[in-house]
């Protein structure tokens, strides 16, 4: 889990998540989301993928069509 948290909170801060990043590449890059679930209002049909940032907050990264759509923090 630390590891994940620096990977997530490293590539949020370095500008390397953003929208476009393929969810392969999300996935092998920070590993599997602590949550995961069906997105269909906000941002239209896809997934939300919920990391934590560890400060007891989150890093949301939505997912369509396999690719990353947007990211909040």
């Amino acid at each position: 889990m630390a590891d994940q948290l620096e990977d997530i909170m490293a590539l949020l801060n370095s500008g390397g998540l953003q929208p476009g990043m393929s969810e392969e590449e999300l996935v092998k890059r920070v590993g599997p989301p602590l949550k995961k679930s069906k997105e269909t209002e906000k941002l239209g049909p896809g997934e939300q993928f919920v990391y934590p940032d560890g400060s007891g907050w989150f890093v949301f990264v939505y997912v369509a069509d396999g690719k990353v759509t947007a990211v909040r923090h």
